[in-house]
């Protein structure tokens, strides 16, 4: 395998995981939106506003380096600095990305015609990221997710001393919070082996009226926060 053979991969590789990348994003914007009420842009202070703008560039530079890894590779590392967030690793991959756009760019500056990938490494590549985007787009947005667990495994009752939960098997969910009532709640898995393995989400998902628990299973206890209006709250439940 020579050096092209490796700079023609690492292109691709390059290309397909801001692909990937975009697609998350634009998945977890999505996803926002439909369940919480955008905030009104025009209440923004300037840091949000310049926060908001580098992430927009960061991810869409990734979407235009697919046509121009010159320019989409500048964008996605302007957008990074606008962050101003280098210690933040999630946001390093896909300034890294744009990173790599412009070093693929910079290795075939000789080329007038970029040459062709052999298919043996195009299997190797393109297998293993659609393997991964169709594993991600099923934890993203299956309901229930494929090869999830099952809630029954957690059925019981579950307390500390803010918080007291009771699972039935069924999947409805009553107790308290505080000094109130749990109504119509009920729970249901949140992500599966593959979103455990890149901590993804949380394990269980509580729904009930005006509150929201997301609770992973760890150690014989189940361990989270719950968002009851604009108040989070830690708990580490014990099986009673």
């Amino acid at each position: 395998m020579t050096h092209l053979h490796l700079t023609l991969g690492f292109r691709w590789i390059t290309r397909l995981v801001g692909l990937l990348l975009v697609f998350f994003f634009l998945t977890f914007v999505v996803a926002h939106l439909v369940a919480d009420v955008p905030p009104p842009v025009t209440g923004f202070s300037g840091r949000q506003a310049v926060s908001a703008l580098g992430l927009f560039i960061l991810f869409a530079g990734l979407a235009v380096a697919w046509f121009r890894p010159k320019w989409g590779g500048l964008l996605s590392i302007a957008g990074w600095v606008l962050l101003r967030c280098p210690m933040d690793w999630p946001m390093l991959i896909p300034a890294a990305i744009g990173a790599g756009n412009l070093w693929v760019l910079w290795m075939l500056r000789n080329f007038t015609v970029v040459p062709s990938m052999p298919r043996r490494m195009a299997v190797a590549i393109v297998a293993p990221l659609t393997i991964f985007g169709i594993l991600s787009a099923n934890e993203i947005l299956g309901q229930p997710p494929l090869l999830a667990g099952s809630a029954r495994a957690v059925a019981g009752t579950w307390s500390d001393e803010t918080t007291r939960l009771i699972i039935g098997p069924d999947g409805s969910v009553s107790g308290t919070i505080g000094a109130d009532a749990i109504i119509g709640a009920r729970i249901e898995s949140n992500r599966t082996w593959f979103g455990r393995v890149l901590n993804w989400r949380s394990d269980y998902l509580i729904r009930g009226e005006q509150v929201r628990l997301f609770l992973n299973a760890e150690s014989g206890q189940l361990t989270g926060a719950v968002e009851k209006g604009k108040t989070r709250l830690r708990v580490r439940l014990q099986a009673s």
